[in-house]
């Protein structure tokens, strides 16, 4: 599996180095929840639109943690294939993430 963060570029690949990123995000940098808006599939492909909303409790792109709550939302886009099992499974995901607006709360900007 593929995880590219389209407004940077980056390309992580790798189905552990992709599970670790998320969990980073949602559990370790954050104690966050993500509500999810809408879905829309069509043949291979799922987009979600979803909402961040966590509180900062560890070291996050060189910002210590002070407990900033923050909220943003995202999309991600999913493509799939059958897998060996006949079952679907995800081979790429393409993240918008509005890393700048992240930053911004982190910083003081507040949600």
């Amino acid at each position: 599996v593929s995880l590219t963060l389209v407004q940077t570029g980056e390309v992580i690949l790798g189905r552990e180095a992709v599970t670790v990123i998320f969990a980073e995000l949602h559990r370790q940098a954050f104690v966050a929840q993500t509500t999810v808006g809408s879905r829309t599939v069509q043949g291979t492909q799922t987009v979600v639109e979803a909402t961040f909303a966590g509180r900062h409790v560890a070291e996050f792109a060189g910002i210590s943690p002070a407990g900033t709550t923050v909220s943003f939302p995202y999309v991600l886009a999913y493509e799939t294939a059958t897998g060996g099992a006949g079952e679907a499974e995800i081979v790429a995901i393409r993240a918008y993430l509005p890393f700048e607006e992240l930053i911004r709360q982190l910083r003081g900007g507040g949600p």
